[in-house]
């Protein structure tokens, strides 16, 4: 009975799991169209000296290299181009109000691209 359970198990999870994934890989476009936003804003308006500026830019193509990858701006609908521009809207405007916040992020962001 055991051995059914086993054999019968991942193969009622598979649809399961395909179904699922669709989602996942729009969320992940979404994380690195948000990051790659963020990014640019940095280097653009926050980051000094140059070499810092250089490192960034070199990250910002990393993200744009995956979003071309994984066909990302096809995957998302405007629906979800217009909540990304909502929850950036706050790093737009004064860099003397934005630039500590994005300053904090960019360590995360990089964690994030550092291995792929």
């Amino acid at each position: 009975m055991k051995r059914k359970t086993v054999v019968l198990l991942p193969i009622l999870l598979l649809p399961v799991l395909a179904a699922a994934n669709p989602a996942t890989a729009k969320q992940q476009c979404m994380r690195q169209v948000v990051d790659v936003r963020l990014v640019s804003q940095y280097t653009k308006h926050c980051a000094s000296p140059r070499a810092e500026a250089a490192g960034y830019q070199t990250l910002q193509r990393q993200i744009e290299h995956k979003l071309q990858e994984q066909d990302c701006l096809n995957r998302l609908d405007m629906d979800d181009h217009i909540h990304i521009r909502g929850s950036l809207s706050r790093f737009y405007g004064d860099p003397a109000q934005f630039c500590p916040v994005l300053k904090n992020q960019m360590p995360q962001i990089k964690q994030r691209y550092r291995s792929r």
